[in-house]
């Protein structure tokens, strides 16, 4: 999930934004990724930077899986939520 997450960060900064990780939530298909981007950031972003670092990066996946997303290998991706 986490190389998923990464794919996402697209100006090389080596952290997420709010619409870098909202265009992962819309890749993994979530209905709101509004939403979920920002009840993500309350949750994982510890220095209320409005990014997700690279030390953050766990949390943020620890959020994806408690939210149902999950990739299969053999039917690419899949999500629950």
């Amino acid at each position: 999930m986490k190389h998923i997450l990464e794919r996402f960060e697209s100006n090389g900064d080596h952290r997420l934004s709010k619409q870098e990780f909202k265009n992962a939530l819309y890749y993994l298909g979530s209905h709101s990724p509004n939403w979920r981007a920002a009840q993500a950031l309350n949750r994982v972003d510890e220095n209320q930077n409005g990014y997700i670092s690279e030390g953050e990066m766990d949390g943020l996946v620890e959020y994806v899986w408690q939210c149902g997303y999950t990739i299969s290998n053999h039917e690419g991706l899949e999500f629950g939520v």
